[in-house]
């Protein structure tokens, strides 16, 4: 869930699951996208950018042509540590529990959460960070069909070895 969303904005978001790909432009009106790839018949691809209090995000949705599934936001570039998207997210009403944690001793952090709106059903939201001293790059991809990729053998759930 986008922390830079207003809070009707973000309840909006997450409740907002499959929709089709006019919403999306509506759900992130100041993105700038381009046009639609489509390389097999049933899917579809959107890239675009977003500039949203000085940090700069590349957009990439994808899913089934009539529908939105999954859409990442990736950071162009470093930030100071400090700004939680998570803890902005729960001051909004959003509920935010952890779900799982990726591996122990990568260089990102990579935890999912299960992020549900006030009359939503859970979508799940990867936070990846990647920590360069006092610097920080958020990676967040957001499945609005609320499913978990297959993980990874290393995968921890809350509670088991340090996954909190």
């Amino acid at each position: 869930m986008p922390a830079f969303l207003p809070r009707q904005k973000c309840d909006s978001f997450v409740d907002r699951q499959g929709d089709d790909w006019a919403t999306l432009a509506k759900l992130l009106p100041d993105a700038k996208w381009n046009p639609p790839y489509r390389g097999e018949p049933a899917q579809k691809t959107q890239s675009g950018q977003l500039k949203v209090a000085g940090r700069e995000f590349s957009l990439l949705a994808s899913g089934l042509r009539t529908q939105v599934n999954f859409i990442t936001f990736d950071e162009i570039g470093l930030h100071r540590k400090g700004e939680g998207l998570l803890s902005v997210s729960r001051a909004k009403g959003v509920d935010v529990k952890l779900v799982q944690c990726g591996p122990v001793y990568t260089e990102s952090i990579n935890n999912w959460y299960s992020v549900k709106g006030r009359s939503s059903k859970p979508v799940m939201l990867r936070q990846s960070l990647r920590l360069d001293g006092n610097q920080i790059q958020d990676a967040y991809e957001l499945r609005l069909d609320g499913s978990l990729p297959k993980g990874d053998a290393r995968d921890r759930d809350p509670g088991v070895n340090g996954c909190r």
